[in-house]
C-alpha cells in the first residue's frame, strides 16, 4: 500500500513537472513563432505584388493583416486585391494568400501554411530544379562547374496565375486547362484550389458586389476548355473524376496501402 502511494505521488510529480516544462517552452517560443509567421507573410505579401508601395485594407482604415480583403497600392492607386483562403486538406489545414488582379484574375498564390503529408501533399510548396546531386555537392564544395538550374517558386503554385474562377478546377495532367493535380494528392491538390477559389470568390464579391457564382465547391466548367473536375467528397467520393463516377478509376492509389494520402 505504501509502494502504490509513493508511486502515485512520484507519478503526480513527474507529470506536473513535464506539464510546467511545456508550458514554459511554449511561453517562451510563443512570441517568436508569431514574429515568424509575421515576417512570412510580410515577404508573402511582397513577392505577390512587389509593386506595391502598401497594403491597406478594402476601405483605407488601416494596414491589411491578413482579414477580410485588402488592397496593393500603388502611389496611391489600386493595383489588385488581397485574400486569405483556407480549407481542410489531407492531414491539416491549408491556408493561401490570394493576390488578384483588378479584373478578377489570379496574380499570384503563396501557401501560407500546410502540414500536409511529406513526399505528397507538401509537394505544393515542391520547387522543381534539373540540377544534378553530383552537381549540386560540387557547387557546394567549390569544385566543378555548376550546372542545371533551379526555378524560384514552386510549381503547383505558378499554375494558379491568369486564372479566373471558372478555370480553377483540378485536373489530372497538363494537357488539360486548369490546374494540374500532384500525383498521390489529389485530396491537397483540391483543398489548395478550393482555397484560391473561396479567397477569389470573397475579393470579387467584396470589391464589384458580385454574386460570386462559382464559390469554392461549386465545379462549373468553362464549356471551351477540356478541363474535367472533380467530384467532391460526398458526391462521388474523393479524387473520383467527374467522368468516370463512383467506383471509376480515378483514384489515386500510389499510397493506397500504406494508408496514405491518395487514397
Amino acid at each position: 500500500m505504501k509502494n502504490a502511494l509513493r508511486f502515485t505521488i512520484v507519478l503526480g510529480l513527474i507529470t506536473i513537472a513535464s506539464g510546467l516544462g511545456v508550458s514554459a517552452v511554449y511561453t517562451l517560443t510563443k512570441h517568436r513563432i508569431e514574429a515568424k509567421k509575421e515576417k512570412a507573410f510580410a515577404s508573402a505579401l511582397n513577392s505577390v505584388f512587389p509593386q506595391a508601395d502598401t497594403f491597406n485594407t478594402l476601405d483605407g482604415g488601416g494596414a491589411w493583416e491578413g482579414e477580410g480583403v485588402g488592397a496593393a497600392i500603388r502611389e496611391d492607386e489600386t493595383v489588385g486585391y488581397l485574400a486569405v483562403g483556407e480549407r481542410q486538406g489531407y492531414s491539416s489545414t491549408i491556408r493561401v494568400l490570394v493576390g488578384a488582379e483588378t479584373d478578377f484574375t489570379v496574380k499570384a498564390v503563396r501557401i501560407l501554411e500546410q502540414a500536409e503529408t511529406p513526399g505528397l501533399g507538401e509537394r505544393t510548396k515542391e520547387v522543381k530544379t534539373d540540377r544534378t546531386i553530383w552537381q549540386a555537392a560540387g557547387e557546394a564544395l567549390g569544385v566543378g562547374e555548376a550546372g542545371g538550374s533551379d526555378e524560384t517558386l514552386p510549381w503547383f503554385q505558378k499554375q494558379f496565375a491568369g486564372l479566373t474562377l471558372e478555370k480553377l478546377v483540378v485536373v489530372k495532367d497538363a494537357s488539360s486547362k486548369g490546374v494540374q493535380a500532384i500525383t498521390g494528392a489529389t485530396v491537397s491538390s483540391q483543398a489548395v484550389t478550393d482555397a484560391v477559389r473561396a479567397a477569389l470568390t470573397e475579393i470579387k464579391s467584396a470589391v464589384s458586389g458580385g454574386s460570386g457564382a462559382a464559390a469554392a465547391g461549386d465545379y462549373t466548367v468553362d464549356a471551351a476548355t477540356s478541363a474535367t473536375p472533380w467530384v467532391p467528397e460526398g458526391e462521388g467520393g474523393e479524387g473520383v473524376d467527374a467522368s468516370e463516377g463512383a467506383g471509376g478509376d480515378g483514384n489515386d492509389v500510389e499510397a493506397a496501402a500504406a494508408g496514405r494520402e491518395g487514397v
